[in-house]
């Protein structure tokens, strides 16, 4: 929705205190999971 905060820690299924190594983790994890190169979903 328009004007809607994210909340990235959300996006990324991480606490807020998560320690800077996880939080990369799961971004990298969500970055192949869904890049248009490396997504087998089609």
């Amino acid at each position: 929705m328009p004007g809607e905060i994210m909340d990235h820690y959300r996006t990324l299924q991480v606490t807020r205190d998560a320690e800077p190594e996880v939080i990369e983790r799961a971004y990298r994890a969500l970055s192949l999971k869904y890049h248009p190169d490396t997504a087998r979903d089609t």
